[in-house]
């Protein structure tokens, strides 16, 4: 079997043109090439690359195309196993002889985009809260008092180019907090003279569409993502039934990768079935997984457990394997 093997960042641009469709989709891949964002390139072949690899902030692309002397099983071993894979179009028909298991599942994904130089951008008012910049990158973050309960943050910068993400503390949604953010972001850019504003989200996540149709993003391009990984970024995002359709998925897979019996946690949570969220991650901390107590604290799909004792126990269980104390 023949190894990707990794480029010398001084022969990036030989991968540009097999790189050109993920880049205009995604801001992490031009800012990998550029040496603006940490990242790597990998490649099946030094003197003339044809399928390559990108592992950037945001996930791994996969650009070229498949051809008819490809070392499939060289790629498969490229991408790892919990890898969030952007694959171009081009692989799409094949991708099946891509992944590294059967258990990555297919994401419906949307690209959306704001002409920066076209929009008249006057961020509202809000009476308990206010508007600031973020101290740290471009974005902008809303605040009651000291604290932070919203923000819209740039995922990074190349050219004259921005994409941001979106986060509301969920104790304060559904008070327009997240577009007061985009609004106070959208600003910060115009101001650093920036002229385009790209933002990335599951299909499903419908919060997230209407914070930024609302905001003037159109969308322009809709594409498929790889990972082993729930297909939601929200408890409202999928229904019950779909929720535990992807329960089982996960409780198939933790049979052959442990580590996935925490995707199973989370959708029993996400349906609303806690006794078989609570097993599955009892069954995943019998493992010795190599995860982290806080993971398990701060995941929004485990947040309906976080009152129950069992959780409490299960939490200081994984804590105390870690080395660190158990709760008391």
């Amino acid at each position: 079997m023949k190894e990707f093997t990794e480029l010398d960042p001084a022969d990036y641009p030989r991968v540009a043109t097999l790189l050109e469709g993920l880049a205009e989709r995604h801001g992490s891949v031009p800012a990998v090439l550029a040496g603006t964002a940490a990242g790597r390139v990998r490649v099946d072949d030094i003197a003339s690359p044809r399928a390559v690899l990108l592992d950037g902030p945001e996930g791994l692309y996969l650009g070229g195309a498949p051809f008819a002397e490809l070392d499939w099983a060289a790629l498969r071993g490229a991408i790892h196993p919990f890898a969030y894979l952007y694959p171009d179009d081009a692989w799409l028909p094949v991708i099946d002889r891509a992944l590294p298991h059967r258990f990555m599942r297919r994401h419906q994904r949307v690209t959306l985009s704001l002409d920066l130089g076209a929009v008249a951008n006057h961020p509202p008012s809000a009476d308990r809260f206010a508007l600031r910049p973020m101290a740290d990158g471009v974005g902008a973050e809303v605040v009651e008092g000291d604290i932070v309960v919203a923000h819209c943050h740039e995922d990074m910068v190349v050219g004259d180019r921005v994409e941001v993400g979106i986060w509301t503390d969920p104790s304060f949604r559904r008070q327009g907090l997240a577009r007061l953010a985009v609004a106070g972001a959208i600003a910060e850019a115009q101001r650093l003279g920036l002229k385009r504003m790209g933002w990335h989200c599951l299909a499903s996540n419908a919060g997230s569409l209407h914070v930024a149709l609302s905001s003037g993003f159109a969308i322009v391009a809709e594409y498929e993502a790889f990972g082993a990984y729930l297909d939601a970024e929200n408890l409202d995002d999928l229904k019950t039934s779909q929720w535990l359709d992807l329960a089982r998925h996960f409780e198939a897979a933790a049979a052959e990768l442990p580590t996935l019996g925490i995707c199973a946690a989370q959708a029993f949570s996400c349906a609303g079935r806690p006794d078989d969220a609570l097993a599955a991650l009892e069954r995943l901390v019998a493992t010795n997984w190599n995860g982290k107590a806080a993971w398990l604290e701060q995941s929004w799909a485990l947040a309906p457990l976080h009152n129950d004792p069992r959780f409490e126990r299960i939490v200081a269980r994984q804590r105390e394997a870690e080395g660190g104390e158990a709760a008391t």
